[in-house]
């Protein structure tokens, strides 16, 4: 017979932000099979997902917690993100977030960081260099 752990808010907060990360990873793929459907195929799919979307966001909302949108967003390295291409730059380099594949989870209450991110990031090209 197992012992049941008793969880402290801190180990729950940590595993909901476990599970809302691999639902990210999930919806994501989902969207991509949705943008490669027909037309009337996709509209069937996409209340479905939405409905999931707003349901994750709620059970986050709930958990005082929220997801960083970091899409589109200056890089800067004082974030708590784990840039997975980082090695393709150079110091001097401008970089913006293009695609997240881990959200940065953090507390609405006092914004601490619950869960980091992973992202890749891309050069902006200034228009001196073209």
């Amino acid at each position: 017979m197992k012992k049941k752990v008793k969880l402290n808010t801190d180990n729950q907060k940590i595993i909901i932000a476990e599970l809302v990360v691999e639902e990210y990873r999930f919806l994501k793929s989902y969207l991509s099979m949705m943008n490669k459907l027909f037309a009337e195929e996709t509209a069937k799919y996409k209340s479905a997902y939405q409905f999931h979307v707003d349901r994750i966001m709620d059970i986050l909302n709930r958990s005082n917690m929220k997801i960083v949108d970091l899409i589109n967003k200056p890089y800067d390295d004082g974030l708590s993100i784990i840039a997975l291409n980082m090695e393709d730059f150079n110091k001097k380099d401008k970089l913006i977030i293009s695609q997240v594949i881990e959200p940065l989870i953090i507390s609405t209450i006092d914004g601490s960081i619950i869960k980091s991110g992973t992202v890749i990031l891309e050069k902006i090209e200034n228009k001196e260099e073209k």
